[in-house]
């Protein structure tokens, strides 16, 4: 009985064009050092890799965790990002999962420049795993989305790394933050009351001409200053500056759910950055 089901199932794989050893699977890499020498911190400036195995020339996407600039890990909340590696390892994009230092240890601009330390890693490294360093996306979960689009528009922390801002081919903010000049105290604990600093901290700062692409998504049921207006603010922003862009408000999500979901199969937030991902290609 046994022989006569595995039989059945090869049958089956081979009807809709699969091998049994296409099976997609994932090559995961614990803890890689994006930081080296006595400034790098045991901890924070390390990485995961999420890699689809037996996959050659992927798409490489580099993700930065939320927790309010003060809170979080790579294997914060039962694996909640480790769920998204592997979901999107599967559909053949390799991801780089990222700790950064936290507040009050370190200050602005301190958490930008190490997003943009491990964009460079991988900018260099991921074709030693078989990814395509001109194929590189960056993405990000609340202060993890406000990470990755103030790195993205303002082009000197990617230069201080030797990387150009073209590297980019697209950002995928989640539930981001895109102004920190309001008088909130998080902000204040995080970058400061200097104006002139928050206003350089703020991604809405730095929208110009010649950005790559951004897919903004956020839920129905937002945080302040990650909810759908403040979205709606960058995405005109970047419209009026001719940088390609689409918001996707996602329904019945709030600002955990909506990043928690997105690991399922058929999400549309999933779906959204797949054809993102697979058709903003160089």
């Amino acid at each position: 009985m046994y022989r006569f089901v595995c039989a059945a199932v090869v049958s089956l794989l081979m009807v809709v064009g699969i091998h049994a050893g296409d099976v997609p699977s994932v090559e995961l890499i614990r803890d890689v050092a994006y930081v080296d020498g006595s400034q790098a911190d045991p901890i924070k400036h390390k990485l995961d890799l999420y890699l689809p195995a037996g996959r050659k020339d992927y798409p490489v996407l580099v993700f930065v965790h939320g927790g309010g600039w003060t809170h979080g890990d790579k294997k914060y909340w039962f694996d909640l990002y480790g769920k998204f590696g592997n979901a999107f390892a599967l559909q053949g994009i390799g991801v780089a999962v990222i700790n950064y230092r936290l507040s009050p240890t370190v200050k602005h601009p301190d958490q930008a420049k190490d997003v943009a330390k491990a964009i460079a890693w991988a900018h260099k490294n991921m074709t030693k795993f078989g990814g395509k360093s001109s194929e590189l996306y960056l993405a990000g979960h609340s202060a993890g989305g406000h990470l990755v689009s103030l790195v993205a528009s303002d082009a000197r922390y990617l230069h201080d790394e030797g990387i150009e801002q073209n590297a980019i081919k697209g950002v995928i903010p989640i539930s981001a933050v895109y102004d920190v000049q309001p008088n909130i105290l998080l902000f204040d604990m995080v970058f400061g009351k200097d104006a002139t600093v928050r206003t350089q901290a703020s991604p809405i700062t730095h929208v110009k001409a010649g950005l790559p692409p951004f897919l903004l998504l956020h839920g129905d049921h937002e945080l302040p200053q990650c909810d759908g207006p403040c979205a709606q603010q960058f995405h005109r922003t970047l419209e009026a500056n001719h940088v390609a862009c689409k918001l996707l408000p996602l329904a019945n999500r709030d600002h955990m759910s909506i990043i928690a979901k997105i690991s399922e199969a058929n999400d549309p937030g999933q779906l959204a950055m797949l054809n993102f991902i697979r058709t903003s290609k160089p």
